[in-house]
């Protein structure tokens, strides 16, 4: 998602040289070169269209790359990212009224002046220019409003006060701050009594208030882990982390996953079995485990298994 983002906003930022250099390529490039290129040039120097779309969609790209960016860390504070996000939405909404469409719509102008780009539209579409910004903006904006609603419901932000359990945000919150949560899990917690919950709670909170802070784990993965012999003291606790740990909120990961899968699976390599891909895709992904083991006895290993090509002289 940032890099589709961040292709929309520089695109715009270097329209003008995108434009000299498909001209270029048009001119003294092989025929099927110059014929792309040619055509390239020809629809989105000439087509208010696509500039109209690409002045709206990097305004409003240019607003959730930020969010989007904060959402793909692991240690930032999921809680205050979705609180910012209600914001956001509530901003995009007012991106609707008529000042600020007003100033995106000079924009446009303006934009399609520099790069001599006529400012009217074909006659089939039997709508000025302005009306046409208004529905597209108006598209836009709603289509992302609606959007953010579900991805970033009620029912989310419960589940991600959880992370207020980490150890990095623990110091300053109280019970009364994630009654709501434990109220929404009971069915899934070891006991619903509340007495119970609140003093499981300051105990696990006393216990990282005296750490140092240079010594707390950043990840919900390395709280568990530091937690695991532990976890008879805390059950409840655990079993809450243990689900946050598997709430989808963000797909970083898996879309992460599938751009390494290119990077294993090449041609070269395309006969590989299931097995062998997996182990590679998860060396590759999980880089901070794979740091810690000596190279020099993955291939003393590899040497012991029956080979045609000696690795090592015996």
């Amino acid at each position: 998602w940032i890099d589709k983002q961040s292709a929309i906003i520089i695109f715009r930022q270097l329209f003008g040289s995108i434009l000299i250099v498909l001209e270029y390529l048009s001119i003294h490039g092989d025929s099927e070169t110059s014929a792309l290129s040619g055509a390239y040039h020809e629809s989105i120097s000439s087509n208010i269209e696509f500039i109209t779309s690409l002045i709206v969609v990097s305004r409003v790209l240019a607003l959730t790359k930020p969010y989007t960016e904060s959402l793909q860390s692991p240690t930032y504070d999921l809680v205050q990212c979705y609180d910012k996000i209600e914001e956001l939405a509530l901003y995009l909404t007012e991106l609707l009224n008529d000042d600020n469409m007003d100033k995106l719509h000079d924009d446009l102008i303006q934009f399609a002046a520099q790069h001599d780009i006529p400012f009217v539209l074909s006659r089939r579409k039997k709508i000025i220019p302005r009306a046409f910004f208004e529905s597209i903006h108006q598209a836009f904006i709603s289509s992302t409003v609606d959007e953010l609603g579900p991805r970033f419901s009620t029912h989310q932000k419960l589940a991600v006060k959880i992370s207020k359990l980490m150890a990095l945000h623990l110091k300053e919150i109280e019970f009364a701050d994630l009654k709501d949560t434990f109220e929404f899990y009971k069915e899934d917690l070891l006991s619903d009594n509340f007495v119970v919950l609140e003093s499981e709670f300051e105990i696990w909170r006393n216990m990282w208030r005296k750490r140092n802070d240079h010594d707390l784990p950043c990840t919900i993965g390395q709280v568990l882990k530091s937690m695991y012999t532990q976890r008879v003291f805390y059950p409840n606790i655990y079993r809450l982390l243990t689900i946050f740990a598997t709430l989808p909120v963000s797909i970083a990961t898996p879309e992460r996953s599938f751009s390494i899968l290119k990077l294993v699976k090449t041609y070269l390599r395309n006969s590989m079995a299931d097995e062998r891909l997996s182990t590679l895709t998860f060396l590759h992904i999980h880089k901070s485990t794979t740091l810690t083991t000596d190279p020099q006895d993955i291939v003393t290993e590899f040497a012991k298994r029956n080979r045609r090509i000696k690795l090592f002289e015996e």
